[in-house]
């Protein structure tokens, strides 16, 4: 079951992926504006950093440069994620990795990233109602 933290945690990273939604990338934990020559333009927000919810979770807690340290280690992102929401394994999977493809790659293609992170909101907000405590 989700605690309090967690779900705060989760709120936060909707907030922040809602405010600026190309902060938004879920097919990487963090990259940051140092790797734009293989990106346009376009793709960067002004902050320069882009996550998925597991690379924001843990950068809205840890930081951007020991979020960039633990990825460059060797991915330790998403367990550290996992341990900040309180997670276990199973829900890892589902929160980071199951989520509505087609359509998020859809929007992302089309250069809608605001409906890209709408999409994935909605999944944060199914994962916290179906996990929520009493």
């Amino acid at each position: 079951m989700l605690t309090k933290e967690g779900i705060a945690l989760l709120e936060r990273v909707k907030a922040h992926i809602l405010e600026e939604p190309r902060r938004l990338d879920m097919d990487i934990f963090v990259r940051t504006a140092g790797v734009r020559e293989i990106c346009p333009t376009a793709y960067w927000p002004k902050c320069g950093t882009v996550g998925c919810i597991a690379g924001w979770a843990v950068m809205l807690v840890k930081g951007r440069e020991e979020t960039i340290r633990l990825d460059l280690i060797g991915g330790r992102v998403g367990g550290v994620a996992q341990e900040l929401l309180g997670i276990s394994g199973a829900e890892h999977m589902e929160l980071f990795f199951t989520w509505p493809e087609k359509e998020y790659r859809i929007a992302k293609v089309n250069g809608d990233h605001a409906e890209a992170a709408r999409i994935i909101a909605a999944k944060i907000d199914q994962f916290i109602a179906e996990r929520r405590e009493g």
